[in-house]
């Protein structure tokens, strides 16, 4: 699939999990600065990277969310 097994989130302010690769699509919910998520890849859209994640805690929540605000991240612990 490309690019790392785990992103960290790296937007202060939190950062929208939503529905589709799109700003206008549907909040699932807000993960917040240092979250640790699966990536299932990413792709661009409007000339920008979105990427499809999942959350590593429970409930296990998948969206898409704007690939700038993520960095490497390593597996988290179990």
């Amino acid at each position: 699939m490309g690019g790392p097994d785990f992103w960290s989130v790296v937007a202060s302010g939190g950062l929208n999990l939503r529905t589709g690769p799109s700003q206008s699509a549907n909040k699932v919910a807000v993960l917040h600065a240092d979250d640790v998520v699966r990536n299932l890849g990413c792709r661009m859209v409007e000339a920008q990277r979105w990427c499809q994640v999942q959350t590593v805690t429970e409930p296990k929540l998948t969206g898409w969310v704007a690939g700038r605000f993520l960095a490497e991240a390593a597996e988290p612990a179990r």
